[in-house]
């Protein structure tokens, strides 16, 4: 064999080599990847499974924890229900006594902040008591006798969501001869009549407007951060301003104005805030509406602005829509 055939044979035996070695690898990846998988979906199928079982002994830890309860509790059942009636809290408890001689007496009992209301349970196992507007109640029965007194705690309840008042709010369009309009109309989204005040115990009403650190783009939907210019100009802080509150909403007040109901039996208000809009800043102001009561109770929307809206000399926004009022407890 000569040296040129030997060369060709050399070349075709290193190729096919070369081929193996590339097709054991390509295999050997193929399993290392289906081993690799296969491990991750064991070890996920193991995660489920140790899920699972915290969530049984979760479950079953409850239950044990519920029956051992019910069985130190001295009684078979006890229930409360809240529901708003005006400006009070119609609280009705019901509780069923395991063990009671008839010259034992059962009382339920409540206590909502500073005061104490005490009512015994009628022959139908219920007491029922009006109460004044509180954030939270603590309940508790009581059995008496000449013997001495056996009571009971139960959990504490929060009044949360009777007294919220559903509202809703639109911008309306008005002719102006000086220039840009902006007011927005609100309104309840319940009878006056369903009310937790009456319409005529409103003593103020008015919307605060929020400046909320936000300058809008107008080829932009979300906006953007305000420059060094901009601040300057608008005399903004570095602090983006947050949108909820714990209490009352912080900002500028714009007086709510009651509307004219012509047959409508819900409450209307109207504010005015042309002059934020004239002054063409791109800010985005965020709005709030609060409403106190002659007897001092103040109603705040807390969660969600009822609007918003920017307007510059390019673009504006606005936005509207339904949000709640609810009572602001203060401590």
């Amino acid at each position: 064999m000569n040296k040129n055939n030997l060369k060709k044979a050399a070349v075709v035996l290193a190729f096919l080599m070369i081929t193996v070695n590339c097709l054991n690898t390509y295999r050997m990846q193929r399993e290392l990847e289906y081993l690799r998988s296969e491990c991750q979906n064991l070890n996920n199928s193991l995660q489920r499974g140790m899920d699972n079982v915290s969530n049984k002994l979760h479950e079953e830890y409850g239950k044990v924890e519920t029956l051992l309860t019910k069985e130190q509790s001295i009684f078979s059942e006890t229930s409360i229900d809240l529901k708003g009636q005006g400006n009070k809290i119609v609280v009705t408890m019901r509780a069923i006594p395991k063990k009671m001689a008839n010259t034992e007496t059962l009382i339920a009992r409540i206590t909502a902040g500073e005061k104490v209301y005490e009512q015994e349970v009628a022959s139908n196992n219920e007491a029922v008591m009006l109460i004044g507007m509180v954030e939270t109640i603590q309940p508790m029965f009581i059995i008496q006798s000449e013997e001495g007194v056996r009571q009971e705690t139960l959990e504490e309840c929060y009044t949360g969501g009777i007294f919220d008042v559903n509202m809703g709010s639109e911008w309306e369009d008005r002719d102006s001869g000086s220039g840009i309009s902006m007011v927005l109309n609100l309104w309840t989204e319940e009878d006056a009549s369903t009310l937790p005040f009456p319409t005529e115990d409103v003593e103020k009403a008015e919307f605060i407007i929020v400046n909320s650190g936000i300058v809008e783009d107008g080829n932009s939907a979300q906006g953007q951060r305000y420059t060094e210019v901009e601040r300057a100009e608008h005399a903004i802080s570095e602090e983006v301003k947050e949108v909820y509150f714990e209490g009352e909403p912080q900002g500028e007040s714009v007086p709510a104005m009651k509307m004219s109901q012509e047959g409508r039996s819900e409450i209307c208000y109207s504010g005015d805030f042309s002059e934020y809009a004239k002054r063409e800043d791109g800010i985005l102001y965020k709005i709030y509406f609060t409403l106190t009561t002659k007897d001092g109770m103040q109603y705040v929307t807390r969660d969600n602005p009822v609007a918003s809206f920017s307007q510059s000399k390019r673009s504006s926004s606005r936005s509207s829509g339904g949000t709640t009022i609810m009572p602001l407890f203060k401590e």
